[in-house]
C-alpha cells in the first residue's frame, strides 16, 4: 500500500501539480488514512478536512465574521481591515473633538444654515451701503428687502430645524442686523434721505451695545485670554462641564433677545427701505420718511434702555 502511495506522489510531482497536493498526500501517509481525496477537493476554499479513521471527510465552514472587536487568527484580511478602519475613525473623531475644544469652534456649530444666512446678511451691509452712495437704487431696494426677509428666516430656521440653534448664532444674528442697519443708515444720511439726528441715535445705540458686549466678555475673562480664539470661544470644554477649568476660557453664553429689540429692527429696516425708495422713486414722500424716522428713534432709545436695565439685573445673558 505504501508503495502505491509513493508511486502516486511521484506521478503528481512529475506532473507539476504543486506543493499543496504533495503536503496533503504526505499527511495521509503519516496518519495512515486512505487516499480518497481528489485534486479538485483539495482546492476548495470553503472546505476543511479531518481524519475520521476510515479516511478524510470534507465539511463546509462559514466565512469568518467580525464580532465585538474580538480578533481571531481565522479572520480574513477584509474583516481585519474593516476593524482597523473603525478604530482609526474613532481615533480621528476623538482628535477632532480635542481640536475643537482647543479652538473653541466646530464646523457643526459654526456652519449651520441660520448662521450662514446671518453671515450673508452681515456681508451685504457694506455692499448695499455702496449701492446707495453710488445711486444704484434698484440693487439697493431689492437687496435691502432680501436682507430684511433673511432676518426673519434665520430665526425661524434656528427654532424649527434640529441642532441649528447655537450660542454663536445668538451673537451673529444681532451683529449682522447692526452692521446692516448701520451701513444703510449711514449711507442714507450721507445722501440726505434720513435726518442726521436719527442717524446718530441709531448708530450710537448700536455702537454702545456692541462695545458693551466686548467689554463684558473681557470682564468675564478677567481681562486675560491667551488667544482671540479663547475670547470668541462658543464651545464648552469637557473639563468645564465636569466642573473644572481645564485651562480654557468659558464659552460665551447665549444672548436672550427681547421683543422691543425685534420690533426696533423692523422699524429700522422699514425706515431705510422707505428712505431708499424715496431717493429712487420719490415715494413715499419726505414727510412720511421723517415721521417714520422719529418713531424709529424712539424705539431705538427704548430698546437700548431696556437692554441696559436687563444687563444690570443679570437677565440678558443666559
Amino acid at each position: 500500500r505504501r508503495t502505491l502511495v509513493c508511486e502516486q506522489m511521484s506521478a503528481i510531482l512529475l506532473k507539476g501539480v504543486g506543493r499543496a497536493s504533495l503536503l496533503a498526500l504526505s499527511s495521509s501517509v503519516v496518519k495512515g488514512g486512505a487516499l480518497e481525496l481528489g485534486l479538485a477537493g483539495l482546492c476548495s476554499p470553503n472546505k476543511v478536512y479531518s481524519n475520521s479513521g476510515d479516511g478524510f471527510a470534507a465539511s463546509s465552514v462559514k466565512p469568518p465574521t467580525y464580532d465585538n472587536g474580538i480578533w481571531s487568527p481565522t479572520r480574513t484580511s477584509r474583516h481585519i481591515h474593516a476593524g482597523r478602519e473603525r478604530e482609526n475613525e474613532a481615533q480621528r473623531d476623538d482628535e477632532r473633538e480635542i481640536e475643537e475644544e482647543e479652538a473653541g469652534w466646530s464646523y457643526e456649530k459654526a456652519c449651520t444654515i441660520p448662521n450662514l444666512i446671518s453671515f450673508a446678511r452681515l456681508v451685504s451691509g457694506p455692499c448695499l451701503g455702496l449701492c446707495i452712495t453710488h445711486d444704484m437704487w434698484s440693487l439697493a431696494v431689492g437687496g435691502t428687502l432680501v436682507a430684511g426677509f433673511s432676518d426673519w428666516l434665520d430665526g425661524y430656521l434656528a427654532k424649527r430645524m434640529k441642532n441649528q440653534e447655537s450660542s454663536l448664532g445668538s451673537y451673529l444674528d444681532p451683529l449682522a442686523d447692526k452692521v446692516l442697519v448701520t451701513c444703510l443708515t449711514a449711507a442714507s444720511g450721507l445722501k440726505g434721505l434720513i435726518d442726521p439726528a436719527v442717524c446718530g441715535i441709531i448708530i450710537g445705540r448700536d455702537v454702545v451695545l456692541l462695545s458693551g458686549a466686548f467689554l463684558h466678555r473681557a470682564h468675564v475673562l478677567n481681562w486675560r485670554w491667551k488667544t482671540w480664539q479663547e475670547y470668541f470661544r462658543v464651545i464648552e470644554t469637557s473639563e468645564t462641564n465636569r466642573g473644572g477649568g481645564g485651562g480654557h476660557a468659558p464659552a460665551a453664553p447665549m444672548v436672550k433677545p427681547i421683543f422691543i429689540s425685534k420690533l426696533n429692527t423692523v422699524f429700522q429696516i422699514g425706515l431705510v427701505v422707505s428712505a431708499i425708495s424715496h431717493g429712487a422713486m420719490s415715494w413715499p414722500d419726505g414727510q412720511f420718511v421723517s415721521g417714520l424716522g422719529y418713531v424709529t428713534a424712539a424705539t431705538t432709545l427704548a430698546s437700548g434702555a431696556i437692554y441696559i436695565r436687563m444687563y444690570a439685573k443679570g437677565q440678558l445673558l443666559t
